[in-house]
């Protein structure tokens, strides 16, 4: 086993101005340390205390009035639809569905309730609304680092998070990312990004009103268990 370390990274390219890396010994019997990495909204500062602020954006006043509110039962999976919301329309959920909702319903009762965050108490914010592309753009990214073996916001082809959201069809502004690797389940990962401030503040962040988990396994890759938070605005 590894002894635990902390490296911070950070970037010229003006959509990954900041990332960091951290590992932390594995608990529950995985055989490699769980790995992490916060991004930040492009246009924040690269200090990961600022990670969870989000640059001015035009579209930052829309209310949330604004979208329409997906009808269950209309045989239609909606981009605000989920298997968990609306079986009839998106099929019974699978257990990496479970595992992705569950992680999101963690976030969500944080946001609502309040959280404590390294730096400090964050105060309550709007729950973040599951929107079908950020899953899209996190399972591909989770995916893709399984099958590879490596662990970056930045994918091997050179996409970025941003490139990746709007590549899957979101047509919000994005707003960041939160990756961790090695454990199986949903409420480890929660436990890492919540004790790590860059992570927390990006959970925790006013600016982002939608987001999604993307979850993936390979039994061959270093950490077996990969997770990826994408958060955007619309």
């Amino acid at each position: 086993m590894r002894n635990p370390a902390f490296i911070l990274r950070s970037a010229s390219a003006i959509a990954l101005l900041a990332s960091a890396l951290a590992f932390s010994l594995a608990s529950g019997g995985d055989d490699e340390d769980p790995q992490l990495s916060p991004l930040v909204d492009a246009g924040t500062s690269s200090d990961p205390a600022d990670a969870g602020t989000a640059s001015d954006s035009a579209d930052a006043g829309v209310s949330d009035a604004a979208r329409p509110e997906p009808v269950c039962g209309d045989g239609v999976c909606d981009t605000d639809s989920e298997c968990g919301s609306c079986p009839y329309d998106c099929g019974p959920c699978t257990e990496r569905e479970l595992l992705e909702d569950r992680l999101l319903g963690l976030i969500n009762e944080m946001r609502l309730s309040g959280g404590n965050c390294p730096s400090g108490y964050q105060p309550p914010v709007k729950e973040l609304t599951f929107h079908l592309a950020l899953r899209t753009a996190a399972r591909g990214h989770v995916e893709d680092m399984a099958e590879q073996d490596y662990f970056a916001h930045e994918s091997l082809d050179g996409r970025t998070p941003w490139d990746r959201m709007l590549e899957a069809g979101y047509d919000g502004s994005p707003r960041g990312e939160d990756l961790a690797a090695g454990y199986p389940d949903a409420e480890s990962t929660f436990r890492q990004w919540l004790d790590s401030d860059g992570h927390c503040l990006v959970m925790m962040t006013p600016h982002a009103n939608e987001g999604a988990i993307g979850y993936a396994y390979q039994a061959l890759a270093t950490y077996r268990h990969y997770w990826a938070l994408d958060v955007g605005w619309r």
